[in-house]
């Protein structure tokens, strides 16, 4: 298994989130969820320099469908349950990988419960922030691949 970017905690009840996802459905316009969600979720080196992967980031987002992005990010961001109390249950190789720059879940703040998951791996990938597959796919791909045993 792995996993990117993840408290495996329960969603936030942070306002400005809840704010951005009230907005969103309130403007009646995803695109302005995907740049505001952008905007903390880079790292400095990618709006630097490959400021195209979050213009792509950002039109991932269609300006239509608000309510179905609002029941989403609900189930995903706010409204779901914690996995902590899982994890010294699971039984496969876990990666967990870390943006080095991610403010959301800081490496520190991630290792500190990655030791409670048995046969756990833990990496923080330099020059990224909460979007690690996509800022450095080649690193990601690279670390997901070591999970799969060759044939």
């Amino acid at each position: 298994m792995a996993a990117f970017n993840t408290p495996f905690g329960p969603g936030t009840s942070d306002l400005g989130t809840r704010f951005i996802v009230w907005l969103t459905g309130l403007l009646g316009n995803t695109s302005f969820f995907g740049r505001r969600v952008a905007s903390g979720f880079f790292s400095g080196r990618t709006r630097a320099q490959n400021p195209e992967v979050i213009k792509e980031f950002v039109a991932a987002f269609p300006a239509r469908a608000p309510r179905s992005l609002q029941i989403v990010a609900r189930a995903v961001l706010m409204e779901r349950e914690s996995l902590i109390p899982l994890l010294p249950r699971i039984q496969v190789p876990v990666l967990v990988v870390s943006g080095a720059e991610d403010t959301h879940y800081p490496p520190a703040q991630t290792q500190v419960i990655v030791r409670r998951i048995p046969n756990a791996r833990f990496f923080t990938i330099e020059d990224s922030g909460h979007l690690t597959p996509l800022e450095q796919p080649e690193i990601a791909a690279r670390l997901v691949r070591g999970l799969v045993p060759p044939r």
